[in-house]
């Protein structure tokens, strides 16, 4: 089961994150505030001073110092519940993003105007490095190929999931 927490601004509640039943009761404890779509509590360090930690980090133990990040599986910042919920490494983390710049309204697709046969190009990226997939007739066989891609070569990306 889940149960809503309260997320509030200086306006009152404007959001509810979901946790599961079992971290309500610890979570709930803390004054949760939205920043930058996250919810995050000031708690203190223990040296008389305080910081701020993501809910998501929160719930599954990542405090200060720890360079492990939180990775909200289905994108969802207010979703963390344990089943949406993984620990991965920044690398990891990136792989799930969910942006979109640029032309195309997928991920990893561009739209190159020098190009008349294929405009479309797919693209990925791993280890700081952009992978060149291939030049495509249409914006949707690019984003066929470049999900292909990730499915196959990002196993933390949506695709893979």
């Amino acid at each position: 089961m889940s149960a809503l927490v309260p997320v509030r601004s200086r306006q009152g509640v404007v959001a509810h994150a979901v946790v599961d039943d079992e971290d309500f009761e610890r979570v709930s404890a803390q004054a949760w505030s939205l920043r930058d779509g996250y919810a995050v509590a000031k708690v203190k360090d223990g040296e008389g001073g305080y910081y701020f930690v993501g809910m998501h980090r929160f719930v599954l133990g990542l405090m200060r110092g720890d360079p492990r990040q939180g990775d909200h599986e289905n994108g969802d910042t207010l979703d963390n519940q344990r089943s949406n919920l993984r620990i991965v490494t920044g690398a990891q983390n990136a792989q799930n993003r969910r942006d979109r710049r640029g032309v195309s309204l997928h991920r990893g697709v561009y739209f190159d105007r020098t190009r008349k046969a294929k405009p479309w190009r797919a693209m990925g990226g791993q280890r700081g490095r952009r992978i060149h997939i291939g030049y495509f007739a249409t914006e949707d066989e690019a984003a066929q190929a470049a999900s292909a891609w990730r499915k196959v070569n990002m196993p933390y990306s949506v695709e893979a999931a």
